[in-house]
């Protein structure tokens, strides 16, 4: 999509541009999407359910460029097209979730026979694909703003993300690479460490979302497994240190939560 540079204000006759252009582009978008939506009929294959990933990435990518001509020009948020955003998103990650499933703490034994519908990915496209998903959910909680009534909705989102961002490593393919500093290495890297930034944002979120509103033991769960599942990857990719340093972390928030529990808070 062409890129939109917004001021912080911008005049009425920009705004109907920015509109116009747009909402061309979500008519095409929409059009694709009933194309392929007629295809899986066909043969409900992995390739395009990618592509349909793609494109809903796509739709929610161009409401929320739309939205920010509304905020640059209205100073106020257009709800309806932060909704439109979020339905794509969701949309985008059911069809990768149907694909290579949506467990955190999955095995990879547990997932791998899934993958083999992805052979046609390379470890880039792979990689491209869950850093879009990452700046596009990036950009709907800023667009949404920290005042939101969605705000732990879309906690709840972005931590889908962070599931599929892991789910769609072939991981023994990848622990190859890594050993044989292959020609892949560099981009598996690169994955592996959007794994641990994800997931320990993630992480850190559901704790905050413990401390400061529900105290709900569920959610301390939720932060503890995130951390459990980077500790994993750690110890696969031989960081002991990071792995420790993991476990204290993990220990320490539990210890809190029992406590909690045993002061009635």
């Amino acid at each position: 999509m062409r890129t939109l540079c917004l001021k912080n204000m911008i005049t009425k006759s920009k705004l109907n541009e920015v509109s116009n252009f747009c909402k061309s582009r979500l008519d095409e978008l929409a059009k694709k999407e009933a194309l392929l939506q007629a295809k899986i009929k066909n043969g409900n294959t992995a390739e395009i359910q990618i592509v349909l990933a793609q494109l809903n990435i796509e739709k929610a990518a161009v409401n929320l460029s739309l939205n920010e001509a509304y905020l640059a020009a209205k100073s106020q948020r257009n709800e309806t097209l932060l909704s439109d955003a979020r339905l794509a998103m969701q949309n985008a990650l059911l069809g990768l979730e149907g694909i290579i499933g949506k467990q955190v703490d999955a095995a990879f034994d547990e997932y791998a026979d899934r993958l083999t519908a992805l052979t046609f990915m390379s470890p880039k496209t792979r990689y491209d694909l869950v850093r879009k998903i990452g700046l596009t959910m990036q950009r709907l909680n800023d667009s949404s703003g920290k005042d939101s009534r969605y705000v732990w909705a879309l906690l709840d989102l972005e931590a889908r993300c962070a599931a599929i961002t892991k789910n769609i490593v072939d991981l023994k393919q990848a622990m190859q690479v890594m050993k044989q500093h292959n020609a892949d290495y560099e981009v598996t890297n690169l994955h592996f460490t959007l794994i641990e930034q994800v997931f320990d944002n993630i992480a850190n979120q559901y704790w905050k979302k413990y401390e400061l509103t529900t105290k709900n033991p569920s959610d301390i769960m939720l932060a503890v497994n995130f951390l459990q599942v980077q500790r994993r990857l750690f110890v696969l990719l031989n960081r002991p240190d990071e792995a420790n340093t993991l476990k204290r972390k993990i220990d320490a928030w539990l210890a809190k939560a029992d406590s909690d529990k045993r002061n009635g808070k």
